[in-house]
């Protein structure tokens, strides 16, 4: 992971009242301005949008090949190329991990699994949308689910 802040600032910005419906911006992030002057980072699941718990400004970036252990929550910079994310092997932890492209490069992020581990019922998912795309990862003690 690089030691450079994510530049929350150049996320898109709402207040709660102007957040858009999750339906209509599954796979995106954003930053949301709290009634107390507090931002925090949400991601659509094409139904709700989930708070980004483990990701405030200072969180790293992944700017080269990188093997995930217990991140909930990663930005990955392609500006320099095609970037591979690797699961863990055995998906064990409870919690979800969410991987999002924060670049608006035509480079891919792709999420390959970590040992027999399928991701569904595939070797691997790729990112290749637009600016803060993502996907949420779910164990099932097993594999992984993508959404």
């Amino acid at each position: 992971m690089s030691n450079d802040s994510f530049p929350v600032a150049s996320l898109p910005y709402f207040t709660l009242s102007q957040r858009p419906r999750a339906q209509d911006m599954e796979g995106r992030v954003i930053r949301l301005r709290h009634s107390n002057g507090i931002d925090s980072l949400q991601w659509s699941d094409g139904l709700f949008w989930r708070p980004i718990p483990d990701m405030r400004s200072n969180g790293a970036v992944i700017v080269a090949d990188t093997t995930l252990t217990t991140e909930a929550c990663v930005g990955v910079d392609c500006t320099a190329g095609a970037i591979n994310i690797t699961l863990p092997a055995v998906p064990e932890q409870a919690s979800p991990i969410t991987v999002f492209k924060r670049d608006a490069s035509a480079n891919a992020v792709t999420v390959l699994r970590g040992g027999t581990a399928t991701i569904n019922g595939a070797n691997s998912k790729a990112i290749t949308a637009t600016q803060f795309a993502g996907l949420t990862f779910y164990p099932d003690g097993a594999n992984w689910y993508a959404k």
